[in-house]
């Protein structure tokens, strides 16, 4: 399980979260963190977002918002390297949820793309409602009485 993300060229744009399978049961909440390290100029052209793998195809998808700015670092220094970390929430997984999520970030022709993060799905079991019981008495096991 590795941190370091894929980043071509340099590493002045990076995305940091482990490598996982998350095994979850339907109506779970879910929330991925990814945290997006860059030089504090890149701010304003840093474009962020987590993606969905579709299945039967090599794309992934956008989903949820991009580039929400919950825990933001800043420095007077605009070549400074700063985070920011960029979450994607589910309140109530489905089983239409289940799958493979990444993180990607773009800024300056720079591209850092992370791990994928694989959500599964438990099945709920059904059992039935009614009661069974199960009488065995000496006569019903199978052997024949020969006196």
């Amino acid at each position: 399980m590795g941190l370091l993300s894929y980043s071509p060229g340099c590493d002045v744009l990076e995305i940091i979260y482990p490598s996982t399978i998350l095994i979850l049961k339907e109506g779970d909440p879910l929330t991925l963190n990814c945290t997006v390290w860059h030089e504090q100029k890149q701010s304003s052209d840093l474009k962020a977002y987590w993606c969905k793998l579709v299945e039967n195809q090599r794309s992934c998808a956008k989903v949820g918002k991009e580039l929400e700015r919950l825990l933001s670092t800043k420095s007077l220094n605009p070549q400074a390297r700063v985070s920011l970390s960029l979450l994607l929430q589910i309140h109530n997984v489905s089983h239409s949820d289940s799958g493979s999520y990444q993180c990607r970030a773009s800024a300056n022709n720079q591209t850092a793309i992370g791990h994928y993060i694989r959500l599964v799905l438990k099945r709920h079991p059904h059992f039935a409602e009614a009661a069974y019981s199960m009488c065995v008495s000496s006569g019903m096991l199978g052997r024949k009485n020969t006196l």
